[in-house]
């Protein structure tokens, strides 16, 4: 099979905290917002999710100036051994979803330049030189005047904006706007994000796989297994991915 066709889509749970997913312009910025969880709150998250059985909508994208998605909820569709990238920002705890539960309620992502989007012109006029222009007016002579047109004239300026009515409300919600470089941690293209807007119900045998450092699999197998009756599931160690 295509190695870039997935049998697994990838959820993590450790991102920092309170990040602003609209302010991101590429993965590097998410780290401004600090570093990834620790391991073992990751994983409380984890079985937090396993027991809603529920992939909470709490991120959204800013398209425009004026307009933004509605929220979603993500996972990645990555080959298991480039999770290692994946996990500098987003920590080093993940769940694996099926891919029939994501190809029945997800979306990829269409990542797109914004120079390829499609903008519209309007004109627009510089508040502060409007001000001027008019206090112009108050000498009532024809210098103030001429000083008044002048100032209108270049306080009149244009600006591009992306035309939100020539992209469609329901497509809108799955853009990612990037840049494509080839450098690790510049274009979200490599995240390969696939999004279902609003939150994910899910059942748990959607669930492939779970990946946690070595140190938690004792803890985490037991949870699975007892808790959840999640015999079945396979368990990957974060280290191991380092050696596939």
């Amino acid at each position: 099979m295509q190695r870039y066709y997935s049998n697994i889509y990838w959820h993590f749970t450790g991102s920092p905290e309170n990040i602003d997913w609209s302010k991101l312009e590429k993965p590097q910025d998410i780290l401004q917002y600090g570093s990834p969880k620790k391991e073992e709150h990751s994983v409380e998250i984890m079985f937090k999710i396993l027991e809603s059985k529920k992939l909470l909508a709490t991120c959204y994208e800013k398209i425009a100036e004026n307009f933004q998605t509605e929220k979603f909820c993500c996972v990645t569709d990555i080959p298991l051994k480039d999770l290692l990238t994946h996990g500098k920002y987003y920590g080093n705890v993940a769940i694996g979803f099926k891919a029939k539960a994501i190809h029945d309620n997800f979306m990829p992502v269409l990542y797109i330049s914004e120079n390829n989007l499609p903008f519209i012109k309007k004109i627009f006029h510089d508040p502060e030189l409007v001000d001027m222009a008019y206090k112009e007016l108050l000498y009532d002579d024809p210098q103030g005047i001429r000083n008044f047109y002048s100032l209108m004239s270049i306080a009149r300026k244009e600006k591009a904006e992306i035309d939100i009515s020539k992209i469609s409300n329901f497509l809108s919600n799955f853009i990612k706007i990037t840049k494509f470089d080839i450098k690790d941690g510049v274009s979200f293209y490599r995240e390969r994000e696939w999004r279902h807007i609003g939150d994910f119900n899910f059942k748990l045998e959607d669930i492939e796989a779970v990946v946690v450092p070595q140190k938690l699999i004792g803890d985490v197998k037991e949870k699975l297994s007892v808790i959840y009756e999640l015999k079945k599931i396979s368990i990957i160690a974060w280290e191991f991915l380092q050696l596939a």
